[in-house]
């Protein structure tokens, strides 16, 4: 599990203490799964507080954002990271309702782990950067261009790569299921295939 460390704070006190929040969550969810401690529903409705809280934070990083006047650039591509990010737990939760419940929910938790990891050490780093220029009268274009040309802190070097493995992962594990649907959709097709006479 990832832990919350000050050195991943953006400098903006009511987003870092939602990241830190978030984190808080994801641990004791994966806590209570180790310890068995949870019924699938149980399980459910704390996966649903996460990601109301998740919705909550997005909202208000979005609000941050129009109210500093953040470049257009990084706002849309916060906002597509956003929908996202819940547009593949709706298909991860609908695709893994076969599994076990210990399998299911640590795949979840992983995903959202690893996401919001990635997320939250590489793009809201850039809003960091970006803000703190803004503040110091920077115009919104020229804070994109240094957050996406800054240097990454070696700090964040190894919990993004490793999120990025687990996302990989996941995106490989999506992309096998999708081969077999596939495959089984066209055995079909052919099995249904008319006759042609010769």
């Amino acid at each position: 599990m990832f832990e919350w460390s000050k050195k991943y704070n953006i400098g903006v006190q009511i987003v870092d203490d939602e990241h830190k929040h978030l984190f808080d969550v994801i641990a004791e969810i994966s806590q209570d799964l180790m310890a068995g401690r949870k019924s699938s529903d149980e399980l459910d409705a704390a996966l649903d507080d996460l990601l109301d809280y998740a919705k909550h934070h997005f909202v208000h990083e979005e609000a941050l954002m129009a109210e500093k006047r953040v470049d257009s650039r990084h706002v849309k591509r916060q906002q597509m990271e956003h929908k996202s990010f819940f547009y593949d737990i709706s298909k991860l939760r609908k695709r893994s309702t076969d599994d076990q419940i210990e399998d299911r929910y640590e795949r979840l938790i992983q995903f959202v782990t690893a996401w919001l990891v990635f997320h939250t050490l590489r793009t809201d780093q850039q809003l960091g950067i970006q803000l703190r220029e803004i503040s110091q009268g920077r115009d919104p274009a020229e804070a994109y261009h240094l957050a996406l040309g800054s240097e990454m802190s070696a700090l964040l070097y190894r919990p993004i790569v490793e999120a990025l493995i687990h996302l990989w992962s996941d995106a490989s594990n999506r992309a096998a299921h999708l081969e077999a649907v596939v495959e089984e959709l066209s055995k079909g097709l052919k099995d249904r295939a008319p006759l042609v006479d010769g």
